[in-house]
């Protein structure tokens, strides 16, 4: 997007900007001299995301979420104005509303997204016949990769001079060993259900969400939903935990200890704090970068590989303090209950 194309598409809102500022490839400041706005030349590429992406903000208006930083109209009434094929959208622009990652923050977002979860969620029921059987068969891969595993440490073992991936790797071992053996159990459990059917919950889910998505004025405000979909609500936290899990500032242990900020707004069942904590154990990527690695399949440096799989790393220790958290907080206190 150029300046020419910004002065195009700012005319389809009546808009005649006195100054424009790149601020990224995608975003620009425009000032009109009375109010400043925010231009975003969107990633939708097909009518469903459209769709989608305009129910979002018909859900806003008709569910009162303020919280969901709105989008102007055009002059035709329009959410969004399309030129030479892309879609843009225009936003209030909130100065200095960058978020920190502190308390303040992570209550306030958790208390927000539980919001948005609880009022937009439709409950309907499903056969465990629907999704059993992939349930085994990604048991049945987890219970290869904890074997696979220790053979890829066995081997960068008889190295005389490790590279600093394979020495990652082999200090990492335990830890996802222990990873392993924790989402076998989960998944077990997940299949233990006994049900023939459950109820089911979809939510209206962001699927991007992250500090970097969030804007902080009075109050914390959920921004760029283009991805958006009905999910479960296990998914949309599962995509905010990996997004922000794999730096080594996040501040996990706030995380889970203000996780009942968001169960006050949007209470999981226990099937979902299991799924949620499946999802966090998942090893898929850390055994692709492995696999890429010993492949010879990577593009990568070695700094970055070994950067990359840290990162990777950091997600699965979260999903271990995860998963003892639920089962401490929420299962044993079911049990505590049923025997009282």
């Amino acid at each position: 997007m150029n300046m020419e194309v910004a002065q195009k598409v700012l005319a389809a809102y009546h808009i005649y900007p006195l100054h424009i500022e790149k601020i990224t490839d995608n975003v620009y400041k425009v000032s009109d001299g009375n109010r400043d706005y925010a231009l975003k030349r969107s990633g939708l590429n097909n009518e469903r995301e459209i769709q989608l992406w305009r129910h979002t903000y018909e859900q806003a208006y008709n569910q009162n979420l303020l919280t969901i930083l709105p989008v102007y109209l055009t002059k035709d009434g329009e959410l969004y104005a399309i030129h030479n094929q892309h879609v843009y959208y225009l936003t209030p622009w909130l100065e200095g509303a960058g978020v920190q990652k502190d308390k303040s923050t992570i209550e306030q977002f958790y208390r927000v997204l539980g919001n948005i979860h609880a009022k937009t969620r439709q409950v309907q029921t499903i056969a465990t016949t629907d999704f059993l059987p992939g349930f085994q068969e990604y048991a049945s891969y987890c219970h290869h990769v904890q074997e696979s595993l220790l053979g890829f440490v066995e081997r960068f073992e008889k190295n005389r001079y490790m590279s600093p991936f394979e020495l990652s790797v082999c200090t990492h071992y335990r830890d996802i060993d222990y990873s392993l053996k924790e989402i076998n159990r989960r998944i077990q459990q997940f299949m233990d259900i006994g049900e023939e059917t459950v109820p089911w919950t979809l939510n209206l889910c962001h699927a991007d969400l992250q500090f970097n998505h969030m804007l902080k004025t009075r109050q914390l405000h959920i921004i760029n939903w283009e991805k958006v979909r009905y999910d479960n609500a296990a998914m949309d936290l599962a995509a905010f935990f990996r997004n922000e899990m794999k730096h080594f500032d996040a501040p996990s242990e706030d995380m889970i200890d203000l996780f009942k900020v968001y169960m006050n707004e949007n209470e999981l069942t226990k099937i979902e704090l299991n799924l949620l904590a499946i999802y966090l154990l998942d090893p898929v990527p850390y055994i692709k970068k492995l696999q890429n690695y010993t492949e010879r399949r990577s593009a990568e440096s070695m700094v970055n590989q070994t950067k990359m799989l840290q990162q990777t790393y950091r997600q699965l220790r979260f999903g271990l303090k995860w998963s003892n958290y639920v089962e401490k907080e929420y299962e044993l206190l079911e049990l505590d209950d049923l025997e009282s």
